[in-house]
């Protein structure tokens, strides 16, 4: 997807959908870039288990 592989240098937020949970973790560790991701959810748990999976330079949760 066009909006998750450049780099565009500015405050992007990319709303993308998504079958598996699994998929999702590969296409965030698919980027080239990777300098910022965050996990929204009630879950902290759910939460600190993503974060372990994801190649990210930083992290919000």
């Amino acid at each position: 997807m066009a909006v998750s592989c450049p780099e565009t240098f500015a405050p992007v937020v990319s709303i993308v959908p998504y079958n598996e949970f699994d998929e999702v973790i590969n296409m965030v560790n698919d980027s080239m870039y990777g300098l910022n991701v965050a996990i929204y959810t009630q879950n902290i748990m759910n939460a600190l288990n993503t974060a372990k999976r994801l190649e990210s330079g930083r992290l919000h949760y």
